[in-house]
């Protein structure tokens, strides 16, 4: 009887398995250009066509025209052609929701500040700071943004490296009011950034942000990497 039942078990397992890897490997959509990348540090210091599709697909869920996310880990290399629900939970680890929040542009400068010290300069080069590599890795408080040109000024002290901070070309004002779509845990504060907080969040989404982008993907089956390359991380 233990026989009997022992094997339905491994039958039922192995043809759950077996739909769960059809449905993982499904393709999606399918890439005009590319969407992956091979250095996840470069990637940090140089826009991808990645990141910012995914920025795109966030300002496009939250109807924003500025977007942060960051790259969550250094497995992770892009979507590859086609995309597949896999790639989607490879490249996007945490079940997180999005939200959109008002803030101003001192806001905006001040989370920019945070985010740059994520790196730090050694021989001339830019590096990751230590303080995010131990006691334990931290790469998802490094955030770069979309609809916003910036440049980050490594060589200079922490609190003073945004040396330029643009949106539509003009130089953002501290009292300049912006809508962001940021996912609720950044949104409400995580991650050292008190400049985002919940009473600044005017909607927000329960679909978790693997599953927006699957929706995106059914939506689009053609998808076109683009890259504008709006910000820079320099030495000096």
């Amino acid at each position: 009887m233990t026989a009997i039942l022992t094997k339905k078990i491994g039958e039922t397992i192995s043809a759950l398995s077996e739909h769960l890897q059809h449905w993982l490997d499904e393709p999606l959509s399918k890439i005009k250009g590319s969407l992956t990348f091979d250095d996840p540090f470069k990637a940090r210091i140089n826009e991808t066509a990645f990141i910012e599709f995914i920025q795109k697909i966030q300002m496009d869920k939250m109807g924003t025209d500025i977007s942060a996310t960051a790259l969550y880990n250094n497995e992770a290399h892009g979507f590859e052609d086609p995309i597949t629900m896999r790639n989607i939970i490879t490249n996007y680890v945490y079940p997180n929701t999005l939200v959109k929040s008002r803030i101003t542009g001192a806001d905006l400068r001040a989370a920019l500040e945070v985010s740059a010290k994520y790196f730090d300069v050694k021989h001339g080069q830019v590096v990751v700071n230590e303080q995010f590599m131990f006691p334990k890795e931290r790469f998802y408080n490094y955030d770069m943004y979309e609809g916003i040109d910036y440049t980050l000024n490594i060589s200079r002290p922490v609190g003073n490296r945004v040396t330029e901070l643009k949106y539509h070309g003009e130089d953002v004002s501290d009292d300049q009011i912006f809508y962001i779509a940021l996912n609720r845990y950044r949104a409400s504060g995580g991650g050292h950034y008190p400049m985002f907080t919940r009473d600044k969040i005017v909607a927000g989404s329960d679909t978790t942000i693997s599953q927006v982008i699957l929706e995106y993907l059914q939506k689009h089956p053609v998808v076109e990497a683009t890259n504008n390359h709006n910000f820079k991380i320099i030495p000096k």
